[in-house]
C-alpha cells in the first residue's frame, strides 16, 4: 500500500537529488574549465556525483571536497576575482541551486498533478517486483 508519506518521501528524494546531481555538474564543468593541470582528482570527484542518502533518517549529505571553500575564498577578492578566470565551485553553486531550485521546489511544486505521477511510478515499481 502507498502512503501519502511514501509520495512525500519520494518527491523530497527526487529533488534534493537531482539538486545535488546539479550542483555536482556544475562544479564539474567549472573545475575542468577554469582549474586546469593538477592531477585531475577534484574534476572526477565531481563528475563521480558523491550523493549519500541516509534513508532512516532522511539525512541528505553532498560529500565534496574541503579545499574547495577555500578556493572560493581565495579567488574571491572583489575584482581580482573576475580577472583570475576562476570560476566559482563552492558558496555560489552551491547556496544558489539550493536558494533557487530546490527550496522553492520542495515549497511550491508538490502539486497533486506530481503526486498522482509519484504515485504511478511507486505502483509500476511495486507491480514489478
Amino acid at each position: 500500500m502507498i502512503t501519502n508519506d511514501m509520495i512525500k518521501r519520494e518527491f523530497i528524494h527526487r529533488t534534493v537529488g537531482s539538486g545535488f546531481h546539479r550542483i555536482s555538474k556544475m562544479q564539474e564543468r567549472a573545475a575542468a574549465r577554469s582549474y586546469t593541470g593538477g592531477t585531475g582528482y577534484m574534476r572526477s570527484h565531481f563528475a563521480s556525483v558523491p550523493l549519500a542518502v541516509e534513508k532512516p533518517g532522511e539525512r541528505y549529505a553532498l560529500r565534496t571536497l574541503d579545499y574547495t571553500r577555500f578556493l572560493d575564498i581565495k579567488y574571491a577578492k572583489g575584482a581580482a576575482y573576475r580577472s583570475s578566470g576562476r570560476a566559482p565551485l563552492y558558496n555560489r553553486v552551491v547556496w544558489g541551486v539550493l536558494y533557487r531550485n530546490v527550496i522553492p521546489a520542495l515549497k511550491y511544486e508538490f502539486t497533486s498533478q506530481v503526486r498522482e505521477q509519484i504515485r504511478d511510478d511507486l505502483s509500476s515499481i511495486n507491480n514489478e517486483s
